[in-house]
């Protein structure tokens, strides 16, 4: 099987969406709300399709 190289991009983005993610909500659990919307929203830039990262962030 062979991915192509955007796919291979978008995989990546997608990984470090999560990343993203999993941050803002380590620090939404520290009561740091403005950090933690940065972290989601840095998340809804590389995938825009992340439901959870809007649900989160308010947006």
């Amino acid at each position: 099987m062979c991915i192509s190289t955007s796919q291979g991009q978008e995989s990546e983005s997608m990984a470090i969406a999560q990343e993203f993610f999993r941050s803002g909500h380590k620090l939404a659990k520290q009561g740091q709300s403005q950090e933690a919307i940065a972290e989601y929203t840095r998340a809804i830039e590389l995938d825009p399709n992340y439901a959870e990262a809007y649900f989160y962030s308010g947006k």
